[in-house]
């Protein structure tokens, strides 16, 4: 329980947008899969283990005895790699060893396996379902251009600071009326998570489409300062990505503001990414 606290604490301070808007939400979301995912699955680790052995009662029975009862070693995995995933160059000691935040669950579990002689099926475990919803978070929305795993509304409104979000509409519908007719801009089109064309762009590395978006009469310029429901700009997608001549075309072209933090000024800047995600070069 203390090392999923643990890495509940570390993940929750960055966890992948899921479209609340609110890093708790996110974060009770993404547990909630872990947990029902290594619940669904809890059978394969049985078919996993019995793969290559004769099938027999005694086998059967032994392998019963070898299965986890308590899913927390597996919960704990899945937590530490979409961790691992989320600070790849991350610096973390392990044993007095400096290692890379991506290699943290497979030194883990390689150490595991040493001193016991034996797989840890049950990290094996989270780390695959931990993997699942990484590919639904983050994989599969770039390849079919639309998020797939969003935060349920109930969920959202159980974290979402109410208080807070009818001030930021009332200011927004201030704005808008106080604003003269002939200098209202048409305001970006939003997908489901807050992003807009911009940020899907910027995440998959494309400059022409940026740029097609800037000389459109049909495009606000607000489009490239715009933040998604977790406060990530365009910027922030592009520094994530490694997409340097996308860095340098909304910094000089839009002039960005290279210090703005996510996540209601609370979340990492563009530095932190490129450092975090890159390293200092």
């Amino acid at each position: 329980l203390y090392v999923i606290h643990l890495h509940t604490r570390q993940y929750e301070q960055n966890p992948f947008p899921a479209g609340s808007g609110n890093r708790r939400a996110d974060c009770a979301f993404c547990f909630l899969f872990c947990m029902s995912g290594l619940l669904l699955t809890y059978f394969l680790m049985f078919l996993m283990i019995t793969y290559y052995r004769s099938i027999t009662p005694n086998i059967v029975i032994q392998v019963y005895m070898q299965l986890p009862h308590f899913l927390t070693r597996s919960l704990a995995f899945s937590i530490l790699y979409l961790w691992s995933r989320r600070n790849p160059n991350a610096m973390i000691q392990l044993n007095f060893v400096p290692i890379r935040g991506q290699y943290l669950p497979f030194a883990h579990i390689g150490l595991s396996w040493y001193m016991g002689n034996q797989v840890p099926y049950d990290s094996v475990h989270g780390l695959l379902i931990g993997h699942v919803y990484y590919y639904f978070i983050e994989v599969l929305p770039i390849l079919l251009g639309r998020p797939v795993l969003t935060v349920p509304h109930f969920l959202t409104a159980m974290f979402v600071n109410d208080h807070d979000d009818h001030i930021r509409i009332a200011q927004e519908n201030f704005a808008n009326i106080h604003q003269p007719r002939q200098q209202q801009q048409p305001r970006p089109q939003r997908r489901d998570n807050g992003g807009t064309e911009a940020h899907m762009a910027a995440k998959m590395g494309q400059l022409d489409q940026l740029q097609q978006l800037s000389s459109s009469l049909s495009s606000s310029a607000d489009i490239f300062h715009a933040q998604d429901a977790n406060g990530w700009q365009p910027l922030h997608e592009a520094v994530r990505g490694g997409y340097l001549e996308i860095v340098n075309y909304l910094i000089t072209a839009h002039q960005v503001d290279i210090n703005a933090r996510t996540n209601q000024n609370q979340g990492p800047s563009p530095l932190w990414l490129s450092e975090t995600f890159h390293g200092l070069q």
